[in-house]
């Protein structure tokens, strides 16, 4: 009996491993011409001559992409989590900058719901965290984004983060005190709480029981369609990896409320707080700064060309590997960008022959992979690179790094309806302001966060009557750059 158990354990490892080699495989297959369709997407985006309509197909190109690559992502990674082969990467995370993006984020696919999205977050939250900011912004947006789908228009979803107590902790209990303690390091770490609510459709008390099973879903059949039913599965698992649990609380036609707490080492936020925008980079200042792309498709190639070259940086391309070397030391590149899968000589094995020259141990290599073993990651950062760039790319973190490594100041472009603003520029107090019932209005979308209306709303005051003119054009700039909470209290001071 015990040699019939050892050879069934063998032939169940046997296939794990072949369906993770799969899984992995068809991933690495999808994801290169997700990269083609979803990098144009980004680039003709950018361009300043494209029409409205135009904009808007680019628009649900790049949603439809976004969600196809959400299920790869999904189904490859309950396959790690049952083979227990999924691994956090901790890295440092500016907090606010952090959560105001995924606040952002979906207050935009609320509002194309005609939803309210409300964020609170509890005064004196650290300036940054230690944590895994890819698999902590995916715990978030799956969570909110099911909040989304399950609120019929004119709900509320509600996004809490908030410092509890260590002890007392209640689903209702709101306390602003946070919890602090040390970990096994000596490090000191703070326990938040993530909420989100929803006035949406709710669950029946066997529906509640069975959501955090994988490929389960609940809800009516158009509403299913829209995802895999591996996404709170996932949820739960990731969070106890960071050493809490997700919870549930539900009213049938009510609504739901998820909530999880976990601890996160405590860190001091880095100068380079901002986030990059790639849609409003227009250049960089100073000299010109070369680029050497290595990846063996020619799609992927010209992806990252129309990326950069508009920028200003002189790109060289390379097939594979060994090409890549050899233009490494001819043409002495200010930033390589090396894929890792390629013929005649793979990533990996170029970047060990380069970094074998002293004089360029800090040239910054990225990795750029469809690849979607966590180990290829790791294998990267050994043979040398100093970041991991997963296909599709995505524009804003690509800019990111190269403001990190090549120490970038970017040049953002100037918009019609967002006019440079003078040195000296009037505060609000001083503006000339509409009457009441306009700042009203004018509040009410900016909670609901409509910025495309809060914009047409400017146009026409200052359309009605000159005088509000620059009112209206604060509103439009502020709108422009997404600071709808700027709106709000801009407007809040107004009706004083």
């Amino acid at each position: 009996s015990e040699e019939q158990f050892r050879k069934l354990a063998e032939k169940a490892e046997a296939a794990n491993h072949a369906k993770s080699v799969f899984l992995s495989n068809m991933s690495h297959e999808l994801r290169t011409p997700l990269n083609s369709v979803l990098g144009y997407a980004q680039i003709l985006s950018r361009q300043r001559e494209t029409s409205p309509a135009v904009k808007d197909g680019l628009h649900i190109i790049a949603q439809s992409g976004n969600h196809l690559l959400t299920l790869i992502n999904d189904v490859l990674d309950i396959s790690k989590i049952e083979a227990r082969k999924m691994v956090l990467y901790p890295v440092p995370i500016i907090l606010k900058t952090f959560l105001d993006g995924i606040a952002g984020m979906m207050r935009m696919r609320a509002q194309e719901k005609g939803l309210r999205m409300v964020y609170q977050a509890d005064a004196g939250l650290p300036a940054g965290i230690y944590a895994d900011e890819t698999r902590l912004r995916q715990v978030l947006l799956n969570l909110l984004g099911n909040a989304v789908k399950f609120t019929d228009q004119g709900g509320t979803v509600t996004f809490r983060v908030l410092m509890p107590q260590c002890r007392g902790i209640s689903q209702t209990r709101r306390d602003a005190r946070p919890c602090v303690s040390t970990d096994e390091k000596g490090e000191e770490q703070i326990l938040l709480r993530f909420e989100v609510q929803d006035t949406g459709v709710g669950m029946t008390e066997e529906n509640t029981a069975r959501i955090f099973t994988p490929f389960e879903q609940v809800g009516d059949a158009g509403r299913q369609r829209e995802g895999t039913g591996l996404g709170l599965a996932i949820g739960r698992q990731l969070v106890r990896m960071m050493g809490g649990d997700l919870h549930v609380a539900s009213e049938y036609g009510r609504g739901s409320i998820f909530w999880f707490e976990a601890a996160f080492p405590v860190i001091a936020a880095p100068a380079h707080a901002a986030q990059v925008r790639s849609r409003s980079v227009a250049g960089y200042e100073g000299p010109r700064r070369k680029i050497l792309i290595a990846d063996d498709q020619p799609q992927n190639r010209m992806v990252l060309l129309k990326m950069l070259e508009p920028l200003g940086f002189e790109v060289a391309l390379a097939e594979n590997g060994q090409t890549a070397v050899e233009l490494f030391r001819s043409w002495h590149p200010d930033l390589i960008l090396m894929d890792l899968l390629m013929p005649v000589l793979n990533g990996f094995e170029a970047v060990k022959q380069i970094r074998q020259f002293p004089e360029n141990s800090s040239l910054p290599i990225i990795a750029v992979s469809a690849s979607a073993f966590d180990m290829d990651q790791t294998q990267s950062r050994k043979a040398g690179c100093n970041g991991f760039l997963p296909k599709p790319v995505d524009a804003d973190r690509l800019l990111a790094f190269l403001e990190e490594y090549l120490h970038l100041e970017w040049i953002h472009e100037k918009h019609e309806d967002s006019p440079e603003r003078p040195a000296q520029e009037e505060s609000e107090t001083e503006l000339i302001l509409p009457p009441r019932e306009d700042l009203e209005k004018l509040s009410e979308l900016a909670l609901l966060g409509r910025l495309p209306e809060i914009q047409d709303y400017a146009a026409k005051l200052e359309s009605d009557d000159a005088r509000y003119g620059a009112f209206a054009g604060r509103l439009r700039e502020l709108a422009a750059a997404f600071e709808d909470a700027q709106i709000t209290e801009m407007l809040a001071k107004a009706m004083k």
